[in-house]
């Protein structure tokens, strides 16, 4: 299974391995942007390669 580009993820790729529950590989090309989402459930990130910044919406601040 190849990455395929994610529309509302400029720059990002993602290649899902299982469907229920959800477990997918995302990459991202350097200096993409996220768009600001949040989750109803619990989840895991794991940086393979490079670094992630995540904006805080609630704490107006971002973190590594």
């Amino acid at each position: 299974m190849e990455f395929e580009p994610v529309e509302i993820m400029p720059g990002g790729e993602m290649r899902i391995v299982r469907e229920s529950p959800t477990l997918a590989y995302v990459q991202f090309n350097a200096r993409s942007m996220e768009p600001a989402h949040h989750h109803t459930f619990s989840h895991n990130l794991v940086i393979i390669k490079g670094k992630k910044k995540v904006w805080n919406l609630t704490k107006k601040r971002a973190t590594s």
